[in-house]
């Protein structure tokens, strides 16, 4: 049975719950004992390390430029955060002085000083256009029209019909 289980497990140990190669042996020509044969180790060629050393640089390097944009990219996001509250300041500032001219100024003093001073007086029905915004044409009231007025209107239309 002991060979048997020699002839199983001969390349590994027992005992642990990785199993791990055992040397090889190999019988000596000169001795009657048993040697360890060792693996030659391989050589690294200096290709394989300048590949090794210029992929670390690069990744350095690429390293270096993203946090470099990163810092760029951040400091434009703070100035555009400063500047949108120098905006709500300054819009704050012109609601307030907005708010300050309307009650500064007196609608009744206003038009005082227009009849009195500037002597304007307010329109006649006649002198009132209204604006169609929807075509943007003038448009008469058809209720300001006097008699004279629509007399002289087919008097100007028979003219150029004849000519």
């Amino acid at each position: 049975m002991v060979a048997e289980k020699n002839y199983y497990d001969y390349n590994y140990e027992n005992g642990s719950a990785v199993r791990k190669a055992k040397p090889e042996y190999k019988k000596s020509n000169l001795r009657r004992d048993y040697t360890v044969v060792q693996t030659p180790k391989k050589h690294i060629s200096t290709k394989t390390k300048a590949k090794t050393v210029i992929w670390i640089v690069s990744m350095f390097v690429v390293f270096l430029v993203v946090t470099y944009r990163f810092n760029l990219i951040n400091e434009k996001n703070l100035k555009v955060q400063n500047l949108k509250k120098d905006l709500t300041s300054a819009q704050s500032i012109l609601a307030s002085s907005q708010i300050e001219v309307e009650q500064s100024v007196d609608i009744n003093q206003v038009e005082a000083y227009a009849k009195q001073k500037l002597g304007m007086q307010k329109p006649d029905k006649n002198q009132i256009i209204y604006v169609d915004n929807s075509n943007s044409e003038i448009v008469q009231n058809e209720a300001s029209t006097t008699v004279v007025d629509k007399v002289i209107d087919k008097i100007k239309q028979v003219i150029n019909q004849i000519f």
